[in-house]
């Protein structure tokens, strides 16, 4: 029997940071399946009124939704609507939501004064070392279960309500833990494993081109729907994202000895689902689109119809599309990406085709769309045009 190294990580990686002194009988800092550590007076700063938590006996039989975050943390000012949704969910369930900061009083009425936060928001000691407490990033979510025992630490972007729900009902979840810089592995160091699936947060001043064939598909400094995108087979503006989806840009890495980039693709599904609480679905929705036809019926392609023995490349550049051999959905595919919108050919051209279309680059899409459409016209005898029709779409929930 062959014996396969199996290794799966799934990394987030967001800022490092620090944290917690501890008292006898209790861990020194938040640990999966333990007590929560000893936080000390936990200040509740809500509106003009302040409260304290002198320790979490007063939510007996409640799931606790521990956030740390700061005013200043970028990522954590992202993850607000995420919480405040979520909260929303459990109005009347035994759940509670903190937002906890060693900030000064003084910073964070100001900041609540032109944002709003759902769930109660506390202060913390300064003198708690969050790095030491276990939380190595910001923002990071810890779930406290009904019995006091921590049940996962991770993103707040990972915690769906669906997970929520699980824990209230006493099950096992496991979520991505946030990850300090230094503990992310080098991919290419050491015997390569013969199935490997990871995706993290791309890490800076880190160059690595992408990579798609037989038994490896690698993708980096992207954005989580640009690799949904690239899992299906699909342009990003087909992908249409009903929850939070994460911002930023990620690194994503699947190899699988010897596997078609079919089974590649269904991984990067599995993985994406399993780590961000995604379920997927493809439906037909009418929108706004790009028609492709001949602009005159009687017309051919301007260029002829290649034998089609050779391989077929499209090359889609900021001013330039080159084409060789190529079948007409290489250049619809182009100009979505290019376009930002559904493109659908109309044209039932069945060869395939080589040419070279030129144009002005510009930011504003119905200009770049005019400057497309010039050269489209010049060179092939194509028009696009707007239209509203039924269009395959990818759903994120």
């Amino acid at each position: 029997m062959q014996v396969y190294r199996t290794l799966y990580l799934i990394f987030y990686v967001v800022f490092s940071l620090a944290p917690v002194a501890c008292t006898p009988n209790r861990p020194t800092s938040f640990i999966i399946g333990k007590p929560i550590p000893n936080l000390g007076t936990i200040e509740l700063l809500q509106k003009n009124k302040t409260d304290k938590i002198k320790d979490f006996r007063r939510f007996d039989d409640k799931v606790i939704v521990l956030e740390f975050w700061a005013t200043w943390c970028s990522p954590c000012l992202k993850a607000i609507k995420h919480m405040n949704s979520l909260s929303r969910k459990f109005v009347g369930s035994p759940v509670e939501f903190i937002s906890i900061t060693d900030e000064s009083e003084a910073a964070i009425r100001k900041f609540l004064t032109n944002n709003h936060i759902d769930g109660l928001v506390g202060r913390i000691n300064k003198n708690l070392k969050r790095n030491l407490l276990g939380i190595p990033s910001l923002p990071t979510v810890v779930v406290i279960d009904k019995s006091g025992g921590v049940a996962t630490i991770t993103h707040p972007a990972f915690l769906t309500a669906k997970h929520l729900k699980k824990i209230l009902d006493g099950q096992t979840v496991v979520l991505p833990p946030p990850m300090e810089k230094e503990k992310i592995l080098d991919i290419n160091d050491g015997p390569q494993p013969d199935f490997l699936a990871m995706i993290r947060h791309t890490i800076e001043d880190q160059h690595n081109p992408t990579r798609i064939g037989k038994g490896v598909l690698e993708q980096f400094d992207v954005s989580i729907i640009e690799l949904i995108a690239q899992a299906f087979r699909l342009t990003p503006c087909r992908v249409i994202h009903s929850s939070m989806v994460p911002d930023g840009h990620y690194d994503m890495v699947i190899r699988q000895a010897g596997k078609s980039t079919n089974v590649l693709r269904n991984t990067m599904k599995s993985v994406l689902g399993d780590a961000f609480g995604f379920k997927f679905k493809k439906e037909k929705r009418e929108m706004q689109v790009l028609v492709f036809s001949l602009k005159s019926e009687d017309k051919e392609i301007a260029v002829e119809s290649n034998s089609g023995t050779g391989p077929s490349m499209l090359i889609c550049d900021d001013r330039r599309i080159t084409a060789k051999n190529a079948p007409m959905n290489l250049l619809t595919d182009c100009l979505e990406r290019k376009l930002e919108i559904p493109v659908l050919d109309h044209t039932n051209l069945k060869g395939k085709y080589s040419f070279e279309l030129e144009f002005s680059f510009n930011k504003d899409k119905n200009l770049l769309l005019n400057a497309i459409n010039s050269s489209l016209d010049e060179k092939l005898g194509l028009l696009l045009s707007h239209g509203k029709e039924d269009t395959e779409v990818l759903v994120v929930e």
